[in-house]
């Protein structure tokens, strides 16, 4: 998503929205918090796409 984040550490679960850029100037309180059912999504699509790759390394392998 090219966000930026520069100088600063996040609170837990900040939502950062694509090309941001975040650093010890901005205001922390203006980012929203991103919600479970969001991250529980993320975690899910990264797991499956961890599981594709294991999965075509396993194809290729084969010839």
């Amino acid at each position: 998503y090219n966000a930026v984040v520069d100088g600063v550490t996040l609170p837990e679960n900040t939502y950062i929205p694509s090309t941001e850029r975040v650093g010890p100037d901005s205001d922390l309180k203006s980012y929203s918090k991103v919600d479970p059912a969001s991250l529980q999504f993320s975690e899910e699509v990264a797991s499956t796409n961890v599981k594709l790759v294991e999965g075509y390394q396993l194809l290729r392998n084969e010839f």
